[in-house]
């Protein structure tokens, strides 16, 4: 069950409710008509964009408000791919740095019943890159403008998780890494897997 609420903020947020828990959901991806454009500035990434009913991303700086104190907030992750089959991970600690910080990435503690694989460790502790502020470590290019905003990944290579790449259902020759994608989709896997859909969310720790 989806419910929308407004944030202390005042920041009008979409709440995935599950088992009595409510999620509060900071990327949605899904097909829709026209998709979201997710190749955009630091402003947009920073302040949010789209639709809390369809396609959208909370903005950075709500998620250091969220996420940056005191309080521990855990992450789910849920994608599905092409074929329909659908994961899900968790991680019992997600946090976002300040502005200051190029909103650097925690996330740790990898619950190991999840079935998506923990690609996001390969993130972990990463500042965020766009089109217009490449902090990536890629030697030859700015992983923003294929693969969308972005923590980015290490040792000089874009990352193993694509939540904001291009959304192409159409193209059978294109690549997964070039568009929006997760390796490894199943836990022990290796290999890109193409996304139908997925969504981000963060929810306060109960320990």
């Amino acid at each position: 069950m989806k419910v929308f609420v407004s944030s202390p903020a005042g920041v009008r947020v979409y709440c995935e409710v599950q088992e009595g828990q409510s999620w509060t959901v900071f990327l949605a991806r899904h097909h829709q008509t026209p998709n979201e454009n997710f190749t955009r500035s630091w402003q947009d990434y920073k302040k949010g964009f789209g639709d809390p009913e369809g396609e959208h991303w909370l903005g950075n700086e709500n998620l250091h408000t969220l996420t940056g104190g005191e309080t521990r907030y855990r992450l789910r992750v849920e994608a599905t791919n092409l074929q329909g089959e659908q994961r899900y991970g968790e991680w019992r600690v997600f946090r976002v740095a300040p502005e200051d910080n190029r909103y650097r990435l925690t996330v740790q503690q990898y619950n190991s019943s999840s079935t998506l694989g923990d690609g996001l460790n390969y993130h972990n502790g990463q500042s965020f890159t766009t089109v217009d502020r490449d902090h990536d470590t890629h030697p030859s290019t700015n992983c923003a403008v294929v693969h969308g905003g972005r923590w980015r990944g290490r040792w000089g290579v874009c990352g193993l998780v694509n939540p904001t790449g291009p959304l192409d259902l159409s193209d059978p020759h294109q690549g997964p890494w070039e568009v929006m994608s997760w390796v490894p989709f199943t836990r022990g896997d290796s290999g890109w897997v193409k996304l139908s859909s997925v969504t981000m969310m963060v929810i306060k720790s109960e320990d």
